[in-house]
């Protein structure tokens, strides 16, 4: 943007310390001027974290940027993702991970501490129970004692706008149950 004396103003948000990313809707921010005033908006910091704004003239590099304002925002969970390595079939016993990713407002990872629950039969047993993540990542390592399908999902209420529940994708593991086969072999001798 253009004010009176010619200076072509350039704001940017700023984090300070950790952030989640510096996602603002819309992803320019708009201003006026009038009377020597700066005017942004509206619109909304959708990444959490400690941030300023700047304002630096785009046209001469020379003149040094402000740096203003400085506060911090949380945001809330917006989905939840879950995986497996490779397959959706194993064997009763094997273990196996299920990845769990949290994303926030701004489509980056989740930042701030959150708990996440799985949801999966009582013959799926874990070897931890629920997950506090604070880098919007978590892995739950499992294995089922019995064959048969399995659904599992994630789900968590903390972060989450008005309390409200988040939950993942689900994902239907497949439970073999091997069988061992014992082969032996007979020597008869006659003597």
């Amino acid at each position: 943007m253009t004010v009176a004396n010619g200076l072509s103003l350039t704001l940017t948000i700023a984090c300070q310390t950790i952030c989640s990313g510096t996602v603002t809707s819309p992803a320019v921010v708009q201003g006026t001027t009038s009377a020597g005033i700066l005017a942004l908006g509206p619109f909304t910091i959708l990444s959490s974290g400690f941030f300023a704004f700047q304002v630096a003239d785009s046209t001469d590099q020379s003149l040094a940027s402000v740096t203003w304002s400085f506060f911090s925002v949380n945001n809330d969970v917006k989905a939840i993702a879950i995986s497996t390595a490779s397959t959706t079939e194993v064997s009763a016993y094997q273990s196996f991970d299920v990845t769990v990713v949290i994303t926030g407002d701004d489509d980056l990872n989740y930042i701030l501490g959150t708990t996440v629950s799985l949801t999966a039969p009582a013959t799926m047993i874990r070897a931890n129970s629920d997950l506090t993540s604070a880098d919007g990542n978590a892995v739950y390592q499992l294995h089922s004692t019995i064959s048969g399908l399995s659904s599992i999902s994630v789900a968590t209420t903390t972060g989450t706008y008005s309390g409200a529940t988040v939950t993942s994708n689900g994902i239907d593991m497949t439970i073999k149950q091997d069988k061992i086969v014992i082969t032996t072999s007979v020597t008869v001798r006659f003597t």
